[in-house]
């Protein structure tokens, strides 16, 4: 048979190709089949499948299916996932219009990122543009260097100097972001929903129905309106210091016809006078510090030159106090302590005069129920100016601020939150991405009335860790609402230092994304920081390492003082004089100890007799103050130590210091 197979193969025989086929066909076993040729086939028997065999193929197709199922479906899900859960529109999302909002989102995108600006207002600028600031004034260092540069800088120079007129404020914030191609702005739009999964931030739902997706957010506007959708957690302004008085916000006027000559020639500074174009030259700022390094401490010095900011007055001073103290405002919630003036470039003047209280100044509708108050008080105000300050005989209410200006924010709880010993024992900390030397302004009083400034730093820093949520690891908070304490704001959540802090957020979010590390990493490794802070001087931002004493340093009634002002009990002003050597006046130990049992006690203890007496306090006078307390017993408690620490002895004449240290360890006894 095999040789007539061959034969048959050789000949290109069709049959033979089909005979193994019809053996299994047609043959059974034992039977003998006959081909043409005469040859003869035996099939043998076929060994019969066990019903094993038959079960161990069936599941080994089912188990080849079941892979097969399994594959396609993980290939779709993992394309779902691709496609719809971990897809992002943009790399950064910036939510805010405010200066900050710009700063940071003009950084990223310079630096590589596709950013969306999200905006609540139709024109940019935030409180800088709606809420009429005046002045941007920047900070200098103890040598006359300027701290402020980077993106500030541009800004500045923008602007003509310090000086604010509102429309060219506005168009250099519209140019800085329209010569950015990557990044898009969406003007008018409200963030109303955050999604959140483990511990990030996955998209943002705005009020036209748009769901945004990214893989960074910053939140830049006033009140921290994403992160707190977001589940961030905040401290709220004066409740960390226990003050119950309301913080007031303003409300800008913007008025006409002023006769500048007769009006600055009343006032103790004179306008300086603009030139050319209507508009002061720009100050000779010098180049931005290219060379400065963290790893030195020397640093090239600019130029010192005055700013010709336009600007009527020096920040916090307010003009016509005596006349203004006059004025009996409508709104018994209303004060009007003095006048803030700044001149616009079309003959009108930005006039803060108006304070409000009574305003929960993180309630939208109370800062709207604020400016409908405002907006009644205003016309009688102008009435009143036009009577009793020179040069304003003609002047009318050209326009209001679209929004109140608010002076107490909230404080994120962030990864380090800075605090006033921060700012006045000039901290200077490894992840510092700015820095500053503003003076220290107490929040939740009217500003302007130098007995208000708790200190004023030479330099100090702030840290990048600030910026970052406790909770979240891809979001980062910018503006007064990042991480400071209430009595830091006053300092750290001015505009200026903001912008620059701003730019080191901007930067930061595009090192996380190239280095693949959310923000909590980038916090804790230092080569990473050092990388972000490199950066941020190759763009210009001036940083510096340092080692500045402080005022009082090594003082032995240093900590008490550190307590009292840590309340917001004690203020140094602009030459940080707490004048602890002066004598101390009997209604002003009451007035200590009164304020400072409110603080620590929340209304346990009080004074039950504030004395009104001018003279020197004695030792007898303080223990009668302590005498006064409600619910002790003075004469229970031990103070032998503590009289002799302090030599205290009947008749004895006490000065500030003492005094103050005095109660402060008082006030501890009392505790335990």
């Amino acid at each position: 048979m095999r040789a007539a197979q061959a034969k048959m193969g050789s000949k290109g025989n069709p049959v033979s190709l089909m005979f193994p086929m019809a053996v299994l066909l047609l043959g059974k076993p034992g039977r003998d089949l006959t081909f043409a040729g005469g040859e003869a086939f035996t099939v043998k028997p076929v060994p019969r499948r066990t019903k094993r065999s038959r079960i161990n193929k069936t599941r080994l197709i089912a188990y080849v299916v079941a892979l097969v199922l399994i594959l396609y479906a993980g290939k779709t899900a993992m394309s779902f996932y691709v496609t719809w859960v971990s897809r992002v529109d943009y790399d950064l999302v910036v939510i805010g219009g405010e200066p900050e909002g710009v700063a940071a989102a003009v950084a990223a995108a310079r630096s590589g990122l596709d950013v969306l600006l999200v905006d609540p207002y139709e024109e940019l600028g935030g409180r800088l543009v709606q809420g009429k600031t005046g002045c941007l004034i920047p900070d200098r260092g103890p040598e006359g260097d300027l701290l402020n540069q980077g993106l500030f800088l541009e800004l500045y120079r923008e602007l003509a100097g310090g000086r604010t007129d509102l429309k060219a404020a506005r168009e250099a914030l519209e140019r800085m972001v329209q010569a950015e191609e990557s990044l898009f702005r969406l003007p008018q739009r409200r963030v109303i929903d955050v999604r959140v999964r483990r511990e990030r931030i996955v998209s943002i739902g705005l009020d036209d129905g748009q769901r945004i997706r990214a893989s960074r957010f910053i939140d830049a506007t006033p009140e921290a309106t994403a992160a707190r959708l977001a589940g961030a957690n905040f401290t709220r302004g004066t409740e960390e210091i226990r003050f119950e008085d309301p913080v007031p916000v303003s409300l800008v006027m913007e008025m006409g016809g002023l006769d500048w000559e007769i009006f600055t020639s009343g006032t103790p500074l004179v306008a300086l006078k603009n030139q050319g174009n209507n508009r002061p030259s720009i100050p000779d700022l010098g180049a931005p510090n290219e060379s400065n390094h963290l790893a030195h401490d020397h640093h090239d010095h600019m130029e010192d030159r005055e700013d010709q900011s336009g600007a009527l007055v020096k920040p916090g001073m307010l003009l016509y106090q005596e006349i203004m103290s006059r004025y009996q405002a409508l709104d018994p919630l209303i004060e009007t302590p003095g006048l803030l003036v700044v001149q616009q470039d079309n003959g009108t003047a930005l006039v803060e005069a108006i304070f409000i209280y009574g305003v929960d100044p993180l309630e939208c509708e109370s800062r709207e129920e604020a400016w409908l108050r405002g907006e009644r008080e205003a016309e009688f105000l102008v009435r009143f100016l036009r009577q009793n300050i020179p040069g304003l005989e003609d002047a009318f209410l050209a326009v209001l601020a679209p929004r109140v200006k608010v002076w107490e924010t909230s404080g994120l709880e962030s990864l380090y939150r800075l605090t006033l010993e921060d700012i006045l024992e000039h901290r200077d900390f490894w992840d510092k991405i700015a820095l500053s030397s503003s003076p220290a302004t107490h929040p939740g009083m009217l500003p302007g009335q130098e007995k208000r400034i708790l200190g004023n730093p030479a330099l100090y820093s702030v840290p990048f860790r600030c910026l970052v949520p406790a909770k979240l690891t891809n979001l980062l908070v910018v503006g007064s609402s990042a991480g400071y304490d209430f009595l830091a704001q006053g300092s750290a959540g001015k505009m200026p230092l903001g912008i620059n802090v701003a730019q080191a957020a901007g930067i930061a979010a595009a090192v996380s994304l190239e280095k693949e590390v959310h923000f909590h990493q980038l916090s804790r490794d230092e080569a990473l920081v050092a990388s972000l802070q490199e950066r941020l001087i190759h763009r210009e931002a001036y940083l510096r390492n340092f080692r500045i004493p402080y005022p009082l340093e090594g003082h032995p009634h240093y900590p008490a003082l550190r307590q009292l002002r840590s309340w917001g009990l004690l203020s140094g002003g602009y030459e940080n004089d707490y004048r602890l050597g002066d004598p101390v006046k009997i209604a002003e130990l009451d007035e200590m100890l009164e304020a400072y049992l409110e603080r620590v006690f929340q209304r346990r203890h009080s004074l039950k007799q504030v004395r009104e007496e001018h003279t020197q306090a004695t030792f007898d006078d303080l223990l009668d103050a302590l005498d006064h307390i409600s619910e002790i017993d003075l004469y229970t408690m031990e103070l032998g130590e503590l009289m002799v620490r302090y030599n205290f002895y009947p008749g004895r004449l006490l000065n500030r210091g003492e005094a103050f240290a005095f109660l402060v360890d008082f006030v501890e006894i009392m505790k335990e």
